[in-house]
């Protein structure tokens, strides 16, 4: 049995045979464009949450992890609403300060450390005015006032460096008006300035004017 000779393909067969071929080809293409596109966006998706992590932990920690230093100038403390509540850093004059600030804005505690290291806390009323203030110097004079309501100055009570006490009283133009103490040999002293009147440890008085009747 022979075979029968085929007769030559025309060029259209040509054609559809040649496409018919290519079609796979082209579906093939597809895929891996679809996977390249998908590979692309998956690793930019990675690329960000890597990026986002490595700036949370540069500026708070890595989650779960407390950093052994942090290291500012300054430190606000706002409420829910925004508001200032405190600070806390160094201001212009070189001293450490702890603000709490009430609810009206005013600064109702201060803590400070001045420049030349002399500690001091100092307690405002709602207006801002300073009531209490409690300071040490750098050459270890302690000292407690009491302001009232105008922020005068009514009580003062205070060691000196060479170990005298004092505790003294003043009106509300802030004038002294009496005042106790002893001395840094143990004596103790009374004085009242408006009658020029100061009582020394022996009990006797140093006035050189003359007590007013009353």
């Amino acid at each position: 049995m022979s075979d029968t000779p085929r007769e030559p393909l025309s060029a259209e067969e040509l054609a559809n045979d040649f496409y018919r071929r290519l079609q796979p080809l082209e579906q093939d293409n597809l895929r891996l464009r679809r996977l390249m596109n998908m590979t692309l966006i998956g690793a930019g998706v990675t690329l960000g949450l890597v990026t986002a992590l490595v700036v949370v932990a540069a500026r708070y920690g890595l989650p779960g992890s407390v950093a052994p230093v942090v290291e500012a100038r300054s430190f606000v403390i706002r409420d829910r609403t925004g508001r200032v509540r405190g600070s806390w850093g160094i201001d212009n004059s070189g001293a450490l300060r702890l603000v709490m600030v009430d609810r009206g804005g005013q600064p109702a505690m201060t803590i400070a450390v001045l420049q030349d290291g002399a500690p001091g806390i100092q307690l405002a009323d709602s207006a801002g005015r300073a009531r209490i203030v409690l300071g040490l110097l750098h050459d270890h004079t302690a000292s407690l006032a009491i302001a009232d309501q105008a922020g005068v100055a009514r009580a003062t009570l205070g060691v000196s460096s060479v170990g005298a006490s004092t505790i003294t009283f003043a009106d509300r133009g802030g004038f002294t008006r009496a005042g106790l103490g002893v001395d840094e040999r143990g004596g103790g002293t009374f004085t009242m300035p408006e009658q020029g009147r100061n009582i020394g440890p022996s009990g006797t008085s140093d006035s050189t004017t003359p007590a007013s009747p009353r």
